[in-house]
Parts: structure tokens; C-alpha cells; sequence
């Protein structure tokens, strides 16, 4: 038993003491008069409650920008911003009725760009920092529908079918492992309150024989969880 306690306790310490080596040389090698940092993130999100009948994963990218309000970077204002898509669908179409030899990708998105900004806490000052932050804004749904050549990847004409804007609400909080000087891994969860919106989904659009469409929207909730993976860069100048 004593050598039970004793190997949790030895294992403990190790670990406690890694930590603590790793924050000495974060601050050793912290040599930046920074201002704030700039972020680039991969996102997947995953809906919640009623948003989760209707829509599976989004995925996309973002990122923020972070104002520190005091010199040891403890606190700030952050803004930060993301671009989902929740579902697509591509159909092949002639080009026009007279041109039948060449036909397009007819491509609908369903997408979700978001906007927030507000406080950001950060806990330590070394190679670990984990941080909480809350924010305030907005999200805004829409339904895209492009074409495009079936050998091409961009649309050369494209329309909104449908959209809705809601004020919404966000906290989270993450970890940034630094990796070299200026340069830090950004791991993060975000909730997303977005409240109730009305969008489209895939099989929304309907097609008559003579052309025509029509939608069915839903209205529900429409709140998720955003994950992100990537890179936060300090700015300021070093110190000599």
C-alpha cells in the first residue's frame, strides 16, 4: 500500500514539475511586447437539442483577432468569425434547353457565417494557456445555389434562395500550446446560442416538371457546438 501511495505520488510530482518546466521556459522564451494575436482555424460543428433533428455536422474555417488590455495579456477583447456549411446537394442540367450537349453542375449550399466579439480570459503566461471567452452578435443563414462547368470548381453565376439573421450568443474556452516564439496550436470549443431561425436544408428546394421551385423552410432552434483546430500568431514587437 505504501508503495502504491508512494508511485501516485512520484507520478504526481513528475507531472507537476513538467508543468511547471514547461511554463519556465515559456516565459524564458517569451520575449514579445505583444498587443494581441491573430488565429486561423479548421471547424467542425455539431448541432444541439431541436437543430440536431434536422441538420447532421458542419464544417468550415474562421478566425479572430485578440486585443490584449494589459501588458501581461491576461485579459482582452476578442472577435471572432466563421464560415459553416451544414449541407449541400449537385444536380447536372443541360445548360438551356437549346443547348443540350453541354451541361453544368447546378451546386446548393446551405451555409452559416457568424460574427462575435467580446471578453477573453487567459490563465498562466507560459507554453500552456488555457483561456475562457464569451461573445455577442450575430448568425447569419443562408441557402446559395451556383453553376458551374462539371470539369470546373468555381461557379460562374450563383443565387441566394433563401436567408434569415439572428442575434446570437457565444462561450467557450480552449487551450493555446505554444510552439515556437510567436507561434502557438489553438484548441477550442465554442457554444453557439443562435436561438430560432428559419433556413433550409438538404431537400428543401423542390423542382416542378415546368421549371418552377419552390421551398419548404424550417423553424426551429438552431444552437451547436464549434470545434477548432489551429494556429494563433502574437503580434507586438520583440523585446531587445
Amino acid at each position: 500500500m505504501h508503495r502504491k501511495r508512494a508511485s501516485t505520488t512520484a507520478c504526481i510530482l513528475t507531472l507537476a514539475a513538467a508543468f511547471l518546466a514547461a511554463e519556465a521556459r515559456g516565459q524564458e522564451s517569451d520575449g514579445i511586447d505583444r498587443f494581441g494575436a491573430l488565429g486561423l482555424v479548421l471547424q467542425a460543428g455539431h448541432p444541439q437539442g431541436e437543430f440536431e433533428n434536422y441538420v447532421d455536422f458542419s464544417y468550415g474555417f474562421g478566425g479572430f483577432f485578440l486585443f490584449d488590455l494589459d501588458r501581461r495579456a491576461r485579459w482582452g477583447v476578442r472577435l471572432d468569425g466563421s464560415y459553416l456549411i451544414y449541407g449541400s446537394e449537385t444536380v447536372q442540367r443541360p445548360l438551356s434547353p437549346t443547348i443540350q450537349r453541354v451541361w453544368v453542375d447546378v451546386t446548393t449550399r446551405n451555409q452559416i457565417v457568424t460574427l462575435f466579439v467580446g471578453p477573453q480570459f487567459t490563465f498562466g503566461s507560459g507554453a500552456l494557456q488555457p483561456y475562457l471567452n464569451a461573445g455577442l452578435g450575430f448568425s447569419y443563414f443562408f441557402t446559395e445555389s451556383g453553376v458551374s462547368g462539371t470539369s470546373d470548381f468555381e461557379d460562374f453565376a450563383s443565387s441566394t434562395n433563401y436567408d434569415d439573421l439572428t442575434f446570437a450568443l457565444a462561450s467557450g474556452g480552449g487551450l493555446q500550446v505554444r510552439l515556437a516564439r510567436r507561434v502557438s496550436l489553438a484548441l477550442s470549443a465554442q457554444y453557439m446560442h443562435n436561438g430560432r431561425a428559419r433556413y433550409l436544408r438538404e431537400g428543401s428546394i423542390h423542382e416542378a416538371a415546368d421549371g418552377s421551385i419552390w421551398f419548404r423552410p424550417i423553424e426551429s432552434e438552431t444552437n451547436l457546438i464549434v470545434y477548432q483546430l489551429g494556429v494563433a500568431i502574437a503580434l507586438g514587437k520583440e523585446n531587445r
